[in-house]
């Protein structure tokens, strides 16, 4: 089955003053969740479960056919970032694929806008 998709979320340039606000979404424990992968993405993750839950961010054979997972339990109530993540190692057919262990996690998928050079 497909993954679920999660629309990142554009961030605002250096100058906007405004803010955004976070979109959430619930992790797709069946089927799992992507994202378009740029380079510029960040996922965030909030655990809204009881107790620990387990994240993967799924790694991609580089050109080497290197690859490593990274896992991280994210404590109940709890956040924590990954990334930005490059596409080289982590982009699956241009997609980011990341995994929750329940419903209770949640995701907010962030991208860097294009004018950021890896400053």
């Amino acid at each position: 089955m497909a993954r679920t998709e999660i629309a990142a979320q554009e961030l605002p340039g250096g100058y906007d003053y405004d803010g955004a606000n976070l979109t959430w979404t619930a992790a797709d424990v069946a089927n799992g969740n992507d994202t378009p992968c740029t380079g510029r993405e960040i996922i965030l993750v909030r655990n809204d479960d009881a107790g620990g839950s387990l994240v993967t961010i799924v790694s991609a054979a580089d050109a080497l056919g290197r690859t490593k997972d990274c896992e991280k339990t994210v404590a109940a109530s709890e956040y924590a970032q990954f990334g930005p993540f490059p596409v080289t190692g982590w982009s699956s057919g241009g997609r980011l694929e990341f995994d929750g262990a329940n419903a209770n996690v949640m995701f907010a998928v962030l991208r860097l806008p294009s004018s950021w050079a890896g400053r």
